[in-house]
């Protein structure tokens, strides 16, 4: 498929990637009436030399992306595509950091030796996430390759596109704007293995991407902080609920991969999924009794994390 039948088929009203995915365009009549200005069309084929256009057609589009209900249907790139193919761990925080904020950043990145490290470009715990595994990172950026944000780290989100990866799902001459942080969020979500919340209100966009993150199946974490400290509510919230508490770097170097035991059924469920007790139960046609006491025997052996009451294998 050629790039001006791609974006013929994604100027059709309702398409989404998994539609397009799976070859289910529409008809001939509605490509041929789709509206796609041919100024645009021109412009995309120009920006496509100077960035990497990674389609949801292609076949290194990143098999991460296709947990979401709606994934981008592609991705403007701008460096080492390669990054997005490693293991990742999400870093993400306030922007208005605190010094403890900032040197628990610098501990988790010296942490992630290796990981790539995906943030969000933004002030305060992005940019610093970003500096600290540079140039092992990717900013996912809310507007377009063209307008990148914010001003006062243009010239760090620069060597990230040479050393790095920057990626958007937005045109690179999009601008960036409220609407579109949430939405790149998602895909920060969807990209890592693990991430991590350093700083935050319980009502910041740091916790709407670590609840995305653990709907997606992902390990969360979380650096705790004073019940006094509002920018420590969101993290101390998600340890409530089953994260796992980050006080230093031994906390992740003392993970050590797990195989499943083929023969333990609990351990065979798990496997690539998260569920509660009581759908294991369910599944495995289990008394909930018993599946709770071969999930805590797990647990204390350290092969299970829970978060917010959904067990998963800690490979």
């Amino acid at each position: 498929m050629d790039n001006q039948r791609f974006w013929q088929i994604c100027a059709v009203r309702g398409q989404n990637a998994h539609q397009i995915r799976a070859g289910q365009a529409g008809d001939g009549a509605s490509l041929r009436t789709a509206d796609l200005d041919p100024q645009r069309l021109e412009r995309w084929q120009r920006f496509a030399e100077e960035y990497q256009l990674v389609r949801c057609i292609d076949a290194n589009y990143p098999d991460k992306l296709w947990q979401l209900a709606r994934p981008p249907k592609q991705l403007w790139c701008l460096g080492d595509v390669g990054l997005l193919g490693r293991p990742i761990t999400a870093i993400v925080g306030s922007r208005s950091a605190s010094l403890h904020g900032i040197q628990m950043t610098q501990q988790v990145t010296a942490a992630c030796t290796d990981q790539v490290v995906i943030s969000g470009g933004a002030r305060g715990i992005d940019i610093c996430a970003h500096q600290g595994s540079f140039p092992n990172t990717i900013a996912v950026m809310g507007g377009g390759l063209q307008c990148l944000f914010p001003q006062s780290s243009l010239s760090l989100l620069r060597r990230i596109g040479r050393e790095g990866l920057l990626i958007s799902e937005q045109s690179p001459d999009t601008p960036p704007r409220a609407g579109l942080f949430p939405v790149r969020n998602r895909l920060i979500a969807a990209l890592c293995d693990r991430l991590i919340v350093i700083e935050g209100t319980h009502q910041s966009g740091s916790l709407i991407t670590a609840n995305q993150a653990l709907e997606l199946g992902k390990e969360i974490w979380a650096v705790p902080g004073s019940p006094l400290s509002p920018l420590s509510s969101g993290p101390n919230r998600l340890i409530r609920d089953g994260a796992q508490p980050f006080t230093e770097p031994q906390d992740w170097q003392a993970e050590v991969c797990q195989v499943p035991n083929p023969d333990d059924p609990v351990a065979v469920a798990l496997a690539g999924h998260s569920a509660t007790p009581q759908e294991l139960s369910a599944h495995l046609e289990w008394p909930l009794g018993q599946v709770l006491g071969r999930l805590t025997e797990l647990k204390i052996a350290g092969k299970v994390v829970v978060t917010a009451g959904r067990y998963a294998w800690r490979f």
